[in-house]
């Protein structure tokens, strides 16, 4: 799907691929935290109702699209019921992928980056990142902490 302009998937992902468990993150990382905030900050993020609700508001300095086919409204939040709107919405800036992981599927084919925290731990999760291995890159080296490495992965080319 042409989107108009790059979508770059954001997200915490562990060993096992795990991003979430019972709607809320299985770890907790200031420093990862601090990336979001500020990669994402004055640009859209993009995400599911039900990553809408783990959060709870509009994040500041970013525009807020719920992806929701279900009628779901909220205070300071645009809500889309197909990606084809995301193209009217403030198209001189990016859009980040947030989650969850529904969407993350959806969307991988895509996504032109990836920016994801490899966190060293694998723990239960019921909410997966997809594979994305071959599709896109070992990934760049951003940051480095204690238990995690933050990595940019970019599309390979396909031939």
């Amino acid at each position: 799907m042409d989107l108009g302009r790059p979508l770059i998937a954001i997200a915490a992902v562990a060993r096992n691929r795990g991003i979430g468990q019972g709607n809320r993150l299985p770890w907790h990382i200031p420093e990862d935290f601090a990336f979001f905030k500020s990669t994402t900050m004055g640009h859209v993020l993009v995400m599911g109702r039900l990553t809408y609700a783990s959060i709870g508001r509009p994040l500041p300095g970013r525009t807020t699209v719920v992806l929701s086919r279900t009628g779901f409204s909220a205070p300071g939040v645009t809500t889309l019921k197909s990606w084809e709107g995301l193209r009217a919405i403030e198209p001189d800036k990016t859009l980040f992928l947030a989650g969850g992981a529904q969407l993350y599927a959806e969307a991988l084919p895509w996504c032109t980056e990836l920016l994801l925290t490899h966190v060293d731990q694998a723990p239960d999760a019921d909410a997966f990142f997809p594979d994305w291995s071959g599709t896109f890159d070992a990934g760049e080296v951003l940051k480095t902490g204690v238990g995690f490495v933050i990595k940019r992965h970019r599309r390979l080319s396909q031939s």
